[in-house]
C-alpha cells in the first residue's frame, strides 16, 4: 500500500486507564472478562468514552453499530481492571448500540454544535482508500467528513483567529496537528495539537519555545514534530519530541553558496516512513529531502534534492531532473514514498494536477508515472495525498477535494465544505482560500 504514513497498523483506540499496553507486538491477548461498562458522549458530540470494570488484564474491544451505517471498532489492551476506550467517527443525533466484551447498551450522540449552522457538505460518487477525509472550512471549524458527506467528527480551531494550510492528521496518533500562520496572525506563530477526544497534546509557543516564524506546513514521524518556518526569510524546519528541541534546519545549511535564498518561499513539509523531512521550496522549483532522524549519524543533513523544470536555474547540482519536459513547477506538498515522488503541481502545465514520479538514483532521473489533471487552476497551494489505488488531490483556491482512482482522469469522489464564514488562510491573495489548502484520509481506528 502507498503512503505507509496513513498508518492502518494500529492496534486499538484506547488504553487501560493508567496502565494500558498499546505496544503492538505479535502476541495474542486472550479478551478480558468484563463485569461492568458503560458509554457516555464527551464534550465532543461526535466521540463517546466507554469505560469498564474488569475481573482480570486482558483485551477490551467496544462495538458501535448503527442501522445502516458502518460499524465502529476499538481495541486496547489492559494491563489492569480497568479500561477506558475511546469511540469516533459517529454520525450526529443517532443512536448507536454498543457492546463492550458482552456487555451491551445504546448511546445517543449529540447533535452538531450550532457554529455550524450554515454548513453545507457536497460530495459526489463513493470515497475509497479512507474512511474519512479532514478539511478545514471557512467558519473555524475541522472536520472529518465521510464518503456519503456527513460530518463524523468535528473541532474548533479556538486557537487561531485566521488558520493557514498548517495542519495534518496523525494517524498513529489519532490527533490533529495544526500551526497559525505567522504571516496569517501578525507574527504570532502557534503550534496546537489535541487529540480525537478533544484532549490537548501539546502547545508550543512562540518564543518561550520555537524561534521560527511557522507558516504553511506540520510533520510528524514517530514521537516527532516538525515545525515549517522562516529565520529572517530563509526556510526551515525545528525538530521536537514533545516540548524538548532537538535542532534546526535552514535551506542556508544546505545552500550557503546560493545568495538568494529568501525567493526560495518553501511552502510544503511531509516527514517519510523512513524519518526524510521532505521540503518544497516553491521559488527554486525544487524538492529536497533532509536525515529527520535525531538517532541518525546524519540528522540535518540534506539527502538529496529534485528541480521540476527541464531548463536550468534554480539549486545547483540536483540529484534529480526530469526525464524529460517539466514535471511540476511552482509546487506544493511534496512527499515521498519508497522510490516514488508526490507533487501538487501548480504550474507546469494548462491545468494544476497531482503528479506521482518514479526516483531513479542510478540515473538520476524523475519519472511521471501517473498524473491527475484538476481540469483548473490553483495557484495557492494544493495538496496531493497517497490514497491505496489512488489520490486525494485539494485544490486550496477553491477548497475542492477529489479522490482519483489510478490512471482515472476524471475523480472517484468530491467534496467541497463551505459554512459561509468571513474566509480563511490566504483570502487576499486571490482565489476562494477560505478552506482547506490540503485535505487528509483518515481511518477511523
Amino acid at each position: 500500500m502507498r503512503g505507509g504514513w496513513i498508518a492502518f497498523g494500529m492496534l486499538g483506540c484506547g488504553g487501560g486507564v493508567g496502565d494500558g499496553d498499546e505496544s503492538g507486538t505479535d502476541d495474542v491477548v486472550p479478551p478480558a472478562e468484563v463485569t461492568t461498562a458503560d458509554c457516555v458522549v464527551v464534550d465532543n458530540p461526535l466521540v463517546v468514552e466507554c469505560s469498564s470494570e474488569l475481573a482480570a488484564a486482558g483485551a477490551v474491544t467496544l462495538t458501535l453499530t448503527a442501522d445502516g451505517l458502518p460499524t465502529r471498532t476499538f481495541t486496547t489492551v489492559a494491563s489492569g481492571t480497568e479500561a477506558a476506550l475511546i469511540g469516533w467517527g459517529l454520525r450526529a443525533e443517532t443512536t448507536y448500540a454498543w457492546e463492550v466484551e458482552g456487555v451491551t447498551g445504546t448511546v445517543v450522540t449529540g447533535a452538531l454544535p450550532p457554529e455550524l449552522g450554515g454548513l453545507s457538505v457536497q460530495t459526489t460518487g463513493t470515497l475509497f482508500g479512507a474512511d474519512g477525509v479532514l478539511v478545514y472550512v471557512d467558519c473555524g471549524w475541522f472536520l472529518i467528513v465521510d464518503s456519503e458527506g456527513e460530518v463524523i467528527w468535528t473541532a474548533e480551531s479556538e486557537a487561531f483567529d485566521r488558520l493557514s494550510d498548517g495542519m495534518m492528521w496523525s494517524q498513529p496518533d489519532r490527533s490533529l496537528l495544526t500551526v497559525r500562520d505567522s504571516a496569517m496572525s501578525n507574527n504570532e506563530s502557534l503550534f496546537v495539537e489535541v487529540g480525537v477526544a478533544g484532549d490537548e497534546r501539546l502547545r508550543l509557543l512562540p518564543g518561550t519555545d520555537f524561534s521560527l516564524a511557522l507558516t504553511h506546513d506540520v510533520g510528524r514521524w514517530g514521537p516527532y514534530t516538525y515545525l515549517l518556518g522562516e529565520d529572517t526569510r530563509v526556510g526551515g524546519f525545528e525538530v521536537w519530541e514533545g516540548t524538548e528541541h532537538l535542532g534546526t534546519w535552514l535551506l542556508s545549511d544546505a545552500f550557503s553558496e546560493v545568495g538568494d535564498l529568501e525567493v526560495a518561499h518553501v511552502n510544503g513539509l511531509t516527514a517519510s516512513d523512513e524519518g526524510e523531512v521532505v521540503i518544497s521550496a516553491l521559488g527554486f522549483n525544487a524538492v529536497l529531502t533532509v536525515d529527520g532522524d535525531p538517532a541518525s549519524p546524519t540528522f540535518l543533513q540534506m539527502l538529496w534534492h529534485a528541480r521540476g523544470v527541464s531548463g536550468g536555474g534554480g539549486l545547483p547540482n540536483p540529484d534529480f531532473t526530469p526525464e524529460s519536459g517539466d514535471v511540476f513547477e511552482r509546487q506544493h506538498n511534496a512527499s515521498v514514498h519508497g522510490d516514488e515522488l508526490w507533487v501538487f503541481d501548480n504550474g507546469s502545465a494548462s491545468s494544476a494536477r497531482a503528479v506521482r514520479l518514479s526516483l531513479d538514483a542510478g540515473a538520476g532521473t524523475l519519472t511521471e508515472l501517473d498524473a491527475w489533471p484538476l481540469n483548473q487552476q490553483c495557484m495557492n497551494q494544493g495538496g496531493a495525498m497517497p490514497l491505496d489505488g489512488g489520490v486525494l488531490a485539494t485544490c486550496a483556491n477553491t477548497g475542492d477535494v477529489s479522490a482519483f482512482r489510478d490512471g482515472a482522469d476524471t475523480p472517484e469522489w468530491t467534496l467541497h465544505a463551505s459554512c459561509g464564514g468571513p474566509g480563511g488562510p490566504g483570502g487576499n491573495m486571490g482565489g476562494n482560500m477560505g478552506g482547506s489548502t490540503r485535505a487528509f484520509p483518515v481511518q477511523v481506528q
